[in-house]
């Protein structure tokens, strides 16, 4: 899988929760799709969506935490 991958060392405690239920969603389309617990850290695909940060914001998830996710993307692709 392509994407960036964030350490739970890097995120706060709220944000490490928000994404651990998005991750463990059972839909058939739900956020687990392209947000993916690796155990240590989330792998985030970001090609799956046009706008992934937009769509981090929707789902609640901090400033602090878009914002590295955006120097993630710049950095690494």
């Amino acid at each position: 899988l392509t994407g960036i991958r964030c350490s739970t060392a890097h995120i706060t405690e709220t944000d490490n929760a928000w994404l651990y239920s998005l991750s463990h969603q059972t839909s058939d389309f739900g956020e687990s799709e392209w947000i993916h617990f690796t155990g240590n850290g989330y792998l985030l695909r970001t090609d799956a969506w046009s706008y992934p940060v937009l769509r981090l914001k929707r789902l609640g998830l901090s400033k602090t935490f878009r914002r590295l996710v955006v120097t993630l993307i710049r950095r690494y692709g």
